[in-house]
């Protein structure tokens, strides 16, 4: 008697196979954001293997990313270069309201010191786009260019920039409330003696260290949202990109994305944040480098969230036939 033919050992146990010369995933690779067309499945062979789906893996995360900065390091590095260079040539402006000890009085000078910070906040957001889309070419086996990674695009660059400014807000909001409420009152107390005069010496010591710890309270509180946004919108970037959400949109996809791995998340904004801090200790120069890897590595990182996120709801959606029945799958033909 002959016997079967050999068994795939990557085939789902009780799943049909797919009719021949079709593929199930065709369609939805097609429609789906630029890098899930040529998803290399690394999440499926997790899943085959026996490792946990939808949960963020920090060593496959930094490997993905190096290898894509790997393909094209020069490439990287040159655009780098672009961007700060194009920085710096605006610097001048911000040296003409003078130093800490002379601040200058002249209304222009100071115009053109917030005219020099707009400069470097859109050239960043630009630099960050480029390398963005760099990073999703080169994690699906290209080599990016640098004509690519220097295309001009207003609409993302706006997206980018509605998403920045709300998360900003969000993130100064209590500082700035604590200033406002706490921090003049603090500071009115010090400078005003006639007030002082009149609470006497123990009133005013009172008032001061409860404004001043109150004050306290509200800057902690600050740091500490600071932090968390600072981790929940690790792929505002990404979102901005491949998803074209902008403004509240991206700040709620990215804090959906996060929240359910903030740890994880928030260990690897930290490697990434030594990451560049060792590039700009290497007399800036380590940052033509580190700035590309940080975004691939946080680019591979969201592409492994995004697809054990879908992995995770097709697992919790089993098919179900027409009779009612659930774990058969109805032929696609019906």
């Amino acid at each position: 008697m002959a016997s079967d033919p050999p068994r795939p050992p990557d085939a789902d146990i009780g799943a049909a196979a797919p009719p021949p010369g079709r593929d199930p995933n065709a369609e939805q690779r097609a429609n789906g954001p630029l890098w899930r067309r040529q998803l290399p499945g690394r999440a499926a062979g997790r899943q085959r293997r026996g490792h946990s789906v939808g949960r963020l893996n920090l060593g496959d995360a930094i490997h993905d990313g190096w290898q894509a900065f790997c393909r094209a390091p020069r490439v990287f590095a040159a655009f780098a270069l672009v961007v700060n260079l194009a920085i710096l040539l605006q610097q001048p402006l911000l040296w003409h309201i003078g130093s800490v000890a002379r601040p200058s009085t002249d209304p222009r000078d100071w115009a053109l010191y917030g005219l020099g910070l707009a400069v470097m906040a859109a050239l960043f957001l630009w630099g960050s786009l480029g390398l963005g889309r760099g990073a999703v070419l080169a994690l699906q086996g290209q080599r990016p260019t640098l004509a690519e990674m220097l295309r001009w695009d207003g609409r993302a660059w706006l997206r980018l920039l509605r998403g920045s400014l709300r998360l900003t807000a969000m993130a100064g909001l209590p500082g700035a409330l604590g200033l406002l409420l706490f921090g003049l009152p603090l500071v009115a107390l010090i400078f005003m003696p006639d007030l002082q005069a009149g609470l006497g010496p123990e009133g005013t010591r009172l008032l001061a260290l409860l404004l001043l710890a109150l004050l306290a309270l509200l800057v902690s509180l600050s740091l500490m949202a600071m932090v968390y946004l600072t981790v929940n919108q690790a792929f505002l970037l990404q979102i901005v990109l491949l998803e074209g959400s902008g403004g509240s949109d991206a700040v709620e996809r990215g804090r959906r994305l996060v929240d359910p791995h903030w740890p994880l998340v928030l260990l690897l904004v930290s490697l990434m944040t030594l990451l560049n801090g060792l590039g700009l200790l290497a007399c800036g120069v380590g940052s033509l480098a580190a700035w590309p890897a940080v975004i691939c590595i946080s680019t591979a990182a969201y592409r492994q969230l995004c697809e054990g996120e879908r992995l995770l709801a097709e697992t919790a959606q089993p098919a179900t036939d027409p009779a009612g029945m659930t774990g058969a799958r109805p032929d696609p033909e019906r």
